[in-house]
């Protein structure tokens, strides 16, 4: 099985080694690094393993700004929310980012003054820790400090020429992701070399260079790339077209682990991010799973005008001590289910008994090969047997989930061999568990049989009933389905005699290779 990477398998063209470089020396603020919040971290080398506390006030000489002009400061590990004032008066929040590396602020006309200016950095979130400084003052625009030049990038669907949600990857002759400027719509998911358009049309800033573009829409569309010369105070256009190139008529593609910050509480994505980034991976159904929490995207799904592009579906990751289990359908008008409960067969049924008609057990090996929720019960992968033989009332198990892979690819897959041949008839899962912009949704993903191939027009009942009968495929990148005597599907119970006759299919885009086929019978 392949890894599908919606920034991968590319030939990179490059920016000029200047990329991003500032044409302006700037006014030293601050070169030290601050370790602001309320832990101890042991692994920041520019500051302390202390913090200082959860404001930072530095001051500054400057004049009175009647244009704009701009602040670089560095830092990492922002998850919550940090205000950046300027003599009182509120200019931006700091970007959500792990990575340490340089930001841009830009400061609005008059908020400077003649002689002292404070600049203060203050937490406005219960519990965060974060490396802040390298901080320098521009007497110019950001347009002008890294030599900035406008770039339109429209997508369009091959056959009907139509403008459709992408994602687009700006990559430079390092091969690394660039960063991103000055985008023009708040419909775009944008992060370092990185953009999600709703529509098509994406238009942002880079500094002078040559970058090379990728456009991509999940694991069934083509892959476009163009090289785009970007030129300081001038516009550069591109456009490029995607082709639908896997067949999956029948089944309907749907991610059932999605996360958003908004609810969920860590990652990076909001809420109207995560519309953007289904739409933009050609995911059909669509899963909420916040952390202890029903997350309704429809209401934006509407807002964003994003409809006919997939079907929502409220879920839960029931987050309890003895592993996490998405549920779904939800009410998000109704409690949550008690994610306090440790004994599974009572959480199952309290889930049920909110609603849920499907119950997932989650990275069954996560957080490591020693602390995960099948050593709890000793599980034995030979056998499937358990401590006490203690019931496991679910009806699917992840075995691909892109966001916490195994080093041994076959690991859960014997796991669910075992559990098949200890009689428990558990589904096979494929899903992204995304809590991130960049971590791409739907990557690994479940096809679920549908009587429609209209995203806009999923019966959630329908699915639901093939989901529980198994009539499903899963994948990372690879689309793949199976007869058996010319008539029996996935999810069907065969009699077979001594032969049988099996017709596997394996469909994939053409930027992605298959190598070879693997039948298993009774386990690896």
């Amino acid at each position: 099985m392949l890894r599908y990477l919606a920034a991968g398998f590319l030939l990179i063209c490059g920016t000029q080694s200047t990329l991003g470089a500032e044409k302006f020396a700037g006014q030293v603020v601050d070169a030290k690094y601050y370790h602001l919040g309320d832990s101890v971290v042991t692994n920041w080398n520019e500051t302390t393993t202390h913090p200082i506390g959860k404001r930072l006030d530095l001051t500054f000489n400057s004049h009175a700004n009647t244009s704009e002009t701009l602040l670089s400061i560095g830092h990492r590990h922002i998850d919550g929310k940090w205000e950046l004032t300027l003599n009182g008066k509120l200019i931006g929040h700091l970007h959500k980012e792990q990575n340490l590396r340089q930001f841009y602020y830009t400061v609005p006309p008059n908020i400077l003054i003649n002689g002292t200016n404070v600049l203060s950095i203050i937490s406005k979130s219960s519990t965060d820790d974060i490396s802040i400084g390298n901080i320098k003052f521009f007497d110019q625009p950001l347009a002008k400090v890294l030599q900035l030049g406008r770039v339109q990038i429209t997508v369009k669907e091959a056959l009907n020429k139509k403008g459709l949600p992408v994602r687009l990857t700006i990559l430079g002759e390092d091969k690394k992701l660039v960063p991103i400027y000055e985008p023009n719509s708040p419909n775009l998911a944008v992060r370092e070399g990185l953009v999600y358009t709703s529509t098509g049309v994406a238009e942002f800033s880079l500094p002078a260079g040559n970058y090379s573009v990728i456009a991509t829409r999940g694991m069934e569309w083509s892959r476009r790339e163009v090289v785009c010369e970007v030129t300081e105070g001038k516009k550069t256009n591109a456009h490029l077209e995607l082709r639908h190139e896997v067949d999956t008529r029948g089944f309907i593609a749907c991610d059932t682990h999605l996360h958003t910050f908004t609810f969920s509480g860590h990652g990076d994505s909001t809420l109207p991010e995560r519309i953007v980034t289904i739409a933009g991976e050609g995911v059909e159904l669509a899963i909420s799973t916040d952390h202890n929490h029903h997350t309704d995207y429809a209401p934006e799904q509407k807002k964003l005008s994003l409809n006919k592009y997939f079907t929502p579906m409220v879920g839960n990751e029931v987050t309890t001590k003895n592993g996490h289990f998405n549920a779904f359908p939800l009410s998000p008008k109704k409690p949550v289910p008690n994610y306090k409960e440790t004994n599974w067969v009572k959480l199952a049924a309290n889930i049920r008994e909110h609603g849920a008609k499907v119950i997932i057990m989650n990275h069954p090996r996560w957080p490591s090969p020693k602390d995960n929720p099948l050593n709890i019960v000793q599980f034995n992968q030979a056998s499937g047997d358990r401590t006490d033989d203690v019931a496991l009332p679910v009806d699917g198990i992840e075995l691909a989930n892109s966001t916490s892979l195994q080093k041994d690819p076959l690991l859960l897959f014997r796991d669910w061999f075992a559990l098949l041949n200890h009689g428990n008839l558990i589904k096979a899962v494929g899903s992204s568990d995304s809590h991130t912009v960049g971590d791409p949704v739907g990557q690994g993903r479940t096809y679920i049989r549908s009587s429609t191939d209209d995203p806009s027009q999923i019966d959630t009942n329908e699915v639901i009933r093939y989901f529980l009968q198994g009539a499903t495929s899963i994948s990372m990148g690879i689309f793949s389905d199976i007869k058996v005597d010319g008539k029996f599907r996935p999810g069907d119970l065969v009699k077979v005699g001594s032969t049988v006759g099996i017709q596997f299919r394996v469909a994939s885009p053409s930027w992605i290779s298959p190598r070879r086929a693997l039948l298993f019978v009774n386990g690896p």
